[in-house]
């Protein structure tokens, strides 16, 4: 393949608007594989670094949460033990909490437990 060939491949516009397109979904896919991780390791120790990981992961996905109770169910349960943490500041508490509703997760019931001991 010379240098002209890819210059006319990426001149194509649709070329360019599918390259694009399959950056976008495979950007997605990777940080759906990395979040599904963090989340598990914020289930099995709620740190304050565990939690701020699955915070800033979240910041970074640009999607809502998949439509489904399994998933629902699976979130909700990592948040209720990061509330229920003592190694969790309740700043950090409230940011995922805000960042969860944003991504339509209903947890507005759930008050924050202010158990910090760091």
């Amino acid at each position: 393949m010379n240098n002209k060939t890819i210059w006319i491949t990426l001149a194509n516009p649709m070329n360019i608007i599918l390259l694009l397109l399959m950056i976008i979904f495979i950007r997605s896919l990777i940080l759906a594989v990395v979040l599904n991780i963090r989340m598990k390791a914020a289930k099995r120790s709620p740190t304050q670094a565990n939690a701020w990981r699955v915070y800033k992961t979240l910041c970074k996905f640009g999607i809502g949460i998949r439509n489904h109770p399994k998933v629902w169910g699976e979130y909700r349960d990592m948040f209720y033990k990061i509330n229920q943490s003592p190694d969790v500041p309740s700043e950090l508490k409230q940011k995922l909490k805000d960042r969860l509703i944003k991504k339509g997760l209903y947890i507005n019931n759930m008050r924050i437990i202010d158990n910090y001991k760091g």
